[in-house]
């Protein structure tokens, strides 16, 4: 989830502002696919997802489709120090320091066991709205095991993990939104599958290249090269996925540097989320103003524009 400023500079009565409002009425009620309607310049602003504009109209969806009373809204702002708080992509919800310690302690104590690789598999798909913070960290760790190669047990390390990560995505089917942080997502969101090797392949080139460069004997090699030939013959990833990793195994220099994916973290609670709900009415939700009112009944009585 993301941290997002509330507040918009414009005047109550600027036309941006306005249009924020009434697009993020129909999205409320409608859903977030309805945004593509809204494709003329008129709302360009839909596409500018950093812009101050986008994340108040981001932040008035969020208020309007959880009841929010807008006469608190300062009260809110106070309470959320002047942020609202947005679903994260698929994957890429932050982990908590708590979990991001136990990850740490699972790669760890790997060693190569049935049991050892099982558990830190099922740890990481327990956990599959966070894919893109556990690849995170499990490339730190191997970045940490690499700078020490004069260590017996180094390579022993790199090769327990990436016999890890091959348990993952040989179960990564299994993966689902849900886990430990997802209780204030509604029901039916919690169930939707997720990909969980695209946030994974972001480190696995890098980890890939520089496996193969610690390995000190053929067979260590080989081990390596073994895995990503199992993986190049499945269809854990998109075809040009496949094709740079396997431009890695013949590569004589580093591939790019990680991308480093943005990570969301996590601020909202159930509780928090009560704590401004209204009581639950069939009627339909009050929104901001008189102003937002109008604008939306005028629109409404016109249709919502189509795509061009």
């Amino acid at each position: 989830m993301e941290a997002i400023p509330v507040r918009f500079s414009g005047s109550e009565t600027d036309p941006a502002k306005i249009q924020a409002q009434i697009v993020a009425g129909h999205v409320a009620r409608l859903g977030d696919a309805h945004e593509a309607t809204f494709s003329t310049d008129q709302y360009s602003f839909l596409r500018d997802t950093s812009s101050e504009l986008y994340r108040y109209y981001r932040w008035l969806v969020f208020c309007y489709r959880n009841g929010i009373d807008m006469i608190r809204l300062p009260e809110i702002e106070a309470h959320y120090l002047n942020s609202y708080v947005r679903p994260a992509p698929l994957g890429y919800l932050d982990l908590s320091e708590g979990d991001k310690s136990e990850l740490l302690v699972l790669l760890a104590q790997n060693n190569s066991s049935k049991e050892s690789i099982r558990d830190l598999r099922k740890w990481c798909l327990d956990r599959s709205h966070s894919m893109a913070a556990v690849a995170f960290i499990v490339y730190s760790y191997l970045v940490q095991v690499m700078q020490v190669p004069q260590d017996p047990a180094c390579f022993s390390r790199i090769k327990s993990t990436l016999y890890a990560l091959n348990d993952v995505f040989f179960n990564a089917k299994s993966a689902v939104w849900r886990g430990p942080y997802t209780s204030v997502l509604p029901p039916a969101e919690e169930s939707v599958p997720i990909n969980v090797t695209a946030p994974i392949f972001d480190y696995l080139p890098t980890i890939v290249f520089y496996s193969l460069g610690m390995a000190q004997y053929p067979d260590q090699r080989q081990s390596v090269v073994g895995l990503v030939n199992i993986w190049l013959s499945r269809d854990f990833f998109a075809p040009h996925m496949r094709e740079t990793l396997q431009a890695t195994l013949s590569a004589s220099s580093p591939p790019p540097p990680p991308s480093c994916p943005t990570i969301y973290p996590v601020q909202l609670t159930a509780r928090d989320l009560q704590l401004f709900q209204q009581p639950k009415d069939p009627a339909p939700p009050a929104y901001p103003d008189e102003s937002y009112a109008a604008h939306a009944a005028a629109l409404d009585a016109t249709q919502a524009p189509t795509s061009s």
